[in-house]
């Protein structure tokens, strides 16, 4: 979270510094999508040793009993995990406990892809709406040039961190646009736009 925030606070600092400010956020665009990444993939290897543990018992386990069948399918998804094969997309079971195992890291290994997600998407909203709001201070400065450049960065946003599909729904601003209904109103603010 505080790196979001330094990250803002670059962002907003800069604003009046043009295409050398979008490339300033873009290094520390790559920093932050480089932590968020490393931190998944944390996430993933202690689940693969967990599960590789996880798997070595029930090895044990299977031996013991003279399952002869499991043992083997055990011992096949031992191989497949330990050659770094993704842990998300298991080999067919035979047996009864590695169905449970696996339903396990499934599960464990969706919530740590939802996280990484959820991180990059707040990491999105955020840079969008500082973009956002470079947009309109270059706008109101007739900077306009830069004001698209700022745009199109923001546009392309999204697919350069990895993230698929639309944006979702913002929240209403805390101060919603004041709509105007009668004409003296109309006329009083209108005669305040510089």
């Amino acid at each position: 979270m505080k790196r979001f925030f330094v990250l803002l606070l670059i962002c907003i600092g800069m604003t009046h510094a043009g295409e050398s400010t979008r490339q300033t956020v873009d290094k520390r665009l790559e920093v932050e999508v480089a932590v968020i990444r490393a931190q998944t993939d944390e996430g993933v290897n202690t689940l693969r040793t967990q599960y590789l543990v996880a798997l070595l018992r029930l090895d044990v386990q299977l031996r013991r009993n003279g399952d002869l069948d499991g043992l083997r399918a055990v011992r096949e998804e031992i191989e497949r995990v330990e050659g770094g094969n993704p842990l998300e997309m298991p080999m067919p079971p035979m047996n009864g406990d590695l169905v449970r195992l696996q339903e396990v890291v499934r599960a464990q290994f969706a919530e740590i892809s939802r996280k990484e997600t959820a991180s990059l998407e707040e990491l999105a909203v955020r840079l969008a709406q500082v973009a956002e709001e470079n947009v309109r201070t270059l706008t109101r400065e007739n900077r306009i040039e830069e004001a698209l450049a700022w745009r199109e960065w923001s546009n392309s946003l999204r697919p350069r961190i990895g993230l698929t599909g639309e944006a979702p729904p913002q929240p209403s601003p805390a101060n919603p646009p004041q709509v105007l209904t009668n004409e003296a109103e109309i006329q009083k603010e209108g005669s305040q736009i510089p």
